[in-house]
């Protein structure tokens, strides 16, 4: 009898567990559901142009990196001469 008393004591804990596990998953859904709803339209398409830009952006310094790799590869491109008062100056 203790042990009939036991294992119904075990299926009860077990069901009040489960059932707290799925309501605080309810919870957590109504909480992410509410920050969804509460996004205002409007910054959804400010956001939308700020990553456009930071996208371009990002080509951009791509092409920059490559410019300055073949530069840098090449030794002869990175000496600059400057004719000034007759005098050839080499600048390295």
């Amino acid at each position: 009898m203790l042990t009939k008393i036991r294992d119904n004591l075990k299926e009860i804990i077990a069901t009040v567990t489960i059932i707290g596990v799925i309501g605080g998953g309810f919870i957590k859904y109504g909480e992410i559901m509410s920050k969804i709803d509460s996004i205002d339209p409007s910054k959804a398409g400010q956001i939308k142009q700020d990553l456009a830009i930071a996208q371009k952006e990002i080509e951009l310094l791509k092409v920059q990196i490559k410019e300055l790799r073949a530069s840098s590869s090449n030794p002869l491109a990175r000496w600059d001469v400057y004719i000034n008062f007759g005098l050839v100056f080499a600048v390295y």
